[in-house]
């Protein structure tokens, strides 16, 4: 069973519930969620420094992947060294 969800799959996910399958309260709370999304979607934050988009995530990875590649050529040229 795949447990992830974009976004927007969970929005239809909840807006896909039939009402009478849910008590009054429980439909309340949802409505009051998806409002909630829609006025102030959900943001990751890289630590308070920057929102996290999809951009910049694959900025992130590109610079991580240079960042290990340098690190190996220093780590094999130490040992060829030696």
């Amino acid at each position: 069973m795949n447990t992830f969800f974009q976004g927007s799959e969970v929005v239809n996910l909840l807006h896909g519930i039939p009402s009478t399958a849910i008590s009054e309260k429980c439909q309340a709370e949802i409505n009051s969620f998806l409002i909630q999304l829609s006025v102030r979607p959900i943001q990751v934050s890289a630590n308070g420094f920057f929102i996290l988009d999809k951009s910049q995530t694959l900025a992130v990875s590109i610079f991580a992947l240079y960042f290990y590649k340098i690190l190996i050529q220093g780590i094999l040229n130490i040992i060829r060294n030696n």
